[in-house]
């Protein structure tokens, strides 16, 4: 988790919303790396629930993708 999500909420209001969405794209984009490498892991085939693990896994990437697709790019 990055460290600026564990700010106090007063540290929050001083900052701007393109800062606090730039934080957010980062952490999500860091989550959304993680189920990637869960979802090769080898440790991961291993498992008697593998199918299972991977519906989660992808269903989590899915949640992890339309959530950025609302947030605006740096640019706007």
């Amino acid at each position: 988790m990055p460290k600026l999500l564990r700010v106090g909420e007063e540290d929050w209001s001083m900052m701007s919303k393109q800062d606090v969405i730039g934080i957010l794209r980062s952490y999500l984009e860091e989550e959304k790396a993680l189920s990637y490498r869960k979802m090769i892991s080898e440790e991961a085939f291993g498992s008697p629930s593998w199918a299972e693990s991977q519906a989660f896994l992808l269903g989590d990437l899915r949640r992890i993708e339309r959530v950025l697709k609302f947030l605006p790019d740096k640019g706007n």
